[in-house]
């Protein structure tokens, strides 16, 4: 026994041919008006940079929008934490005031206590530090010159 398809499909097995023939013809007549219609600089130029854009955003961002947002909340949380932690930052202060001498003198008189009561010698001999002159470039030795 022959099913419903079968028997339309045998119905219109001549058709077929003019169908395709119509199909064909739409087409052709589709494609050329549009390449009369586009311009070759249009089409290569304005529109690649977008079709890219789109391309990306559609492959990139869409399937993935909660990672994106995630992404985004995490950025904002970390941007919040360091502007609050850079205005007035006690270390921040610390460095920009200048040490008064007597703060020096009180600190230098507390390592030379703690040197004495423990017994080390290093502490004089760090304060005794020779400073450190650069020779002149004519007077530098060339190491790294293989004659």
């Amino acid at each position: 026994m022959k099913t419903p398809r079968d028997i339309l499909l045998h119905r219109h097995r001549a058709a077929n041919t003019e169908l395709d023939s119509i199909r064909q013809s739409v087409l052709n007549t589709e494609c050329r008006s549009e390449v009369r219609n586009s311009k070759p600089e249009t089409r290569n130029f304005r529109t690649l940079p977008w079709r890219v854009f789109v391309t990306l955003w559609n492959e990139l961002i869409l399937p993935a929008r909660r990672i994106w947002t995630g992404f985004a909340f995490i950025w904002l949380i970390l941007a919040a934490i360091n502007l609050a932690q850079s205005k007035g930052s006690p270390r921040m202060e610390a460095k920009s005031k200048p040490v008064s001498t007597e703060t020096l003198l009180a600190w230098r008189e507390q390592e030379r206590i703690l040197a004495d009561l423990s017994g080390w010698t290093e502490s004089r001999d760090a304060e005794k530090r020779k400073s450190f002159t650069p020779k002149p470039r004519s007077e530098r030795e060339d190491r790294w010159c293989v004659v």
